[in-house]
């Protein structure tokens, strides 16, 4: 695999309590500005990314992700549950298929653990349950980290 984007972000031009903006957390914006930079580094679309990946997002509480999909443009906060339910297989599947945090989330090392993941993926030696057999071709991994909510983006691509 190889690395095709990556991008770190942060919110520090506002002060702590001016933060909570977008979504309603205060990364949601750092994570949009990731998103888009890392998808015109790598010059892939949105939805080659969604048809193509799997995403390995920081989910350490359950709305984060939730958060996450929509500041990528994945989810529409106006009407949430009926573009949950067309987003079908891909939620299911391509969606942290590994357990996301809850299967590991160690001190100074959440990242590497989705990055291995990612090589499973890409390997096809992932756990048979919860490999992606269909086109796998990205990995788009996200952390979450330091103070004032930092956020990085590793884009992967499979090679062969």
């Amino acid at each position: 695999m190889e690395v095709i984007g990556w991008q770190n972000s942060a919110d520090f031009h506002r002060p702590f309590e001016d933060r909570v903006q977008f979504s309603g957390y205060p990364h949601n914006e750092a994570t949009y500005k990731a998103f888009k930079n890392i998808l015109a580094q790598s010059e892939i679309s949105r939805e080659e990314l969604m048809q193509k990946g799997v995403f390995q997002i920081h989910d350490a509480f359950g709305p984060l992700m939730l958060m996450t999909l929509m500041e990528m443009g994945y989810l529409n906060s106006e009407d949430f549950s009926r573009s949950w339910q067309e987003m079908g297989d891909f939620s299911k599947k391509r969606i942290n298929p590994m357990g996301g945090l809850r299967a590991g989330h160690p001190l100074g090392a959440t990242a590497l653990v989705r990055l291995h993941e990612a090589m499973l993926q890409f390997s096809k030696k992932a756990p048979a349950d919860l490999q992606i057999d269909e086109d796998l071709t990205y990995a788009l991994i996200q952390s979450v980290y330091g103070p004032r909510d930092q956020i990085s983006m590793t884009l992967l691509k499979a090679l062969g």
